[in-house]
């Protein structure tokens, strides 16, 4: 037994001895695969001295750059140091990266890198075209979720970490539960930038997109819990900020997948990266390329839309749809035109309490819990809890 423990460990050290890391340059990036940590690195070209930045933190291969996948109520963490097999290897468009959660999904990741002017590869390349697709290998049709969290670097080097379309200037936590007006998240040390392009034609739609200290976001915890004015520090890490997104949950059949797409742009020698105004997407090279997806998101799976409440850095008011502040009414709830396909009206006065992020979150957790059970589901008790639900949103509308 003894001999057998020492040849095991042996070939143990042996393989990660053996672990060797891949690397690529598509366009104006660098790619590096990292074989022991299952992580990736991206680079972009400083056209001032042609040397390699990073645009995602480097350190420790990359690791504070991670994707989860909640599956029920059940939240996946996808890396090698959870437990997850991690399969990645280059395209000769870019890269793609393969997390087997066993009987359960296939998470697969593809990163092509094309123009912004033509969307070909070339000497010149500045889009990374994300697709994440998450296919059903379990035997029973389930809820999925993808959540992803990007340790972003360039801003942290400045005295501005991000910016968007509306905030030419962000340097504390902030939580939007649309892009529709902000467009993009942006981070830039002055000469270099990258950006994250998050609303469009071609683009899904995220749930909600968080920016905070990367500690705060590397969590299993599914929703982080956010501080106004909190800047970009922790107790591990000193401004030190990060991104993350979160998508919309599709209830997936055995065999089959969801898919969400975005797009990563970047730009040196002081210029703005590219986005949904640049050719590759109004020539409609974008959408002629996008037609893998909308196969996939054609197929039998059901969205589930979950509108979640976001405040904004004062902690005063929800944002709404636009990413504007809304001012609630003080008004009780009587109307049952929101309950049109529900039996369970909730009339009773809406209480300071259940205004409260935390009530809700707990609320829609109790839900999804409801929902998740595998022998007998409580039809109305979810009803009812959904009645209640819809009543506080349609309060916090008015």
């Amino acid at each position: 037994m003894r001999r057998l423990i020492l040849s095991l460990l042996c070939l143990f050290f042996t393989c990660l001895l053996c672990a060797v890391d891949v690397e690529g340059v598509f366009g104006i990036y660098r790619v590096v695969l990292h074989d022991k940590s299952g992580t990736f690195s991206i680079y972009m070209e400083n056209a001032k001295n042609s040397k390699y930045v990073p645009v995602l933190n480097s350190l420790d291969s990359s690791s504070g750059t991670r994707f989860y996948l909640k599956a029920g109520s059940f939240v996946h963490v996808l890396s090698k140091s959870a437990g997850i097999p991690v399969s990645q290897y280059l395209t000769d468009t870019g890269f793609r990266v393969e997390y087997t959660v066993k009987n359960l999904a296939l998470v697969a990741l593809t990163f092509t890198f094309v123009s912004s002017d033509d969307g070909k590869l070339g000497e010149f390349s500045d889009v990374i075209i994300a697709d994440i697709f998450v296919t059903n290998t379990s035997g029973k049709t389930d809820s999925f979720a993808l959540k992803a969290v990007f340790d972003t670097v360039l801003g942290e080097s400045v005295a501005k970490h991000f910016s968007t379309n509306s905030f030419p200037v962000i340097n504390e936590e902030m939580s939007f539960s649309s892009m529709y007006a902000d467009k993009w998240i942006r981070t830039s040390d002055g000469n270099n930038s990258m950006q994250f392009l998050l609303d469009g034609d071609t683009i899904t739609r995220p749930l909600s997109v968080t920016l905070a200290n990367r500690d705060i976001l590397l969590t299993d915890v599914w929703t982080p819990t956010l501080i106004p004015g909190r800047g970009f520090n922790s107790l591990f890490s000193f401004n030190n900020s990060a991104l993350c997104i979160h998508w919309n949950s599709y209830r997936i059949a055995p065999k089959l997948q969801s898919a969400v797409r975005f797009y990563i742009t970047a730009a040196s020698n002081e210029q703005n990266p590219a986005d949904t105004s640049s050719s590759f997407f109004t020539g409609g090279k974008a959408a002629e390329i996008s037609a893998e997806i909308m196969v996939v998101q054609e197929q039998a799976v059901e969205e589930i839309i979950e509108p979640p409440v976001v405040y904004d850095v004062t902690g005063t008011a929800p944002v709404n749809d636009k990413g504007s502040l809304e001012n609630p009414k003080k008004t009780p709830v009587d109307d049952t035109s929101i309950q049109d396909e529900n039996p369970y009206v909730y009339d009773e006065p809406i209480k300071e309490e259940q205004l409260d992020p935390a009530y809700i979150e707990a609320l829609l957790a109790k839900i999804e819990s409801l929902e998740a059970e595998s022998t007998e589901i409580d039809r109305e008790e979810i009803l009812r809890l959904n009645a209640e639900l819809d009543a506080i949103l349609e309060y916090l509308r008015r």
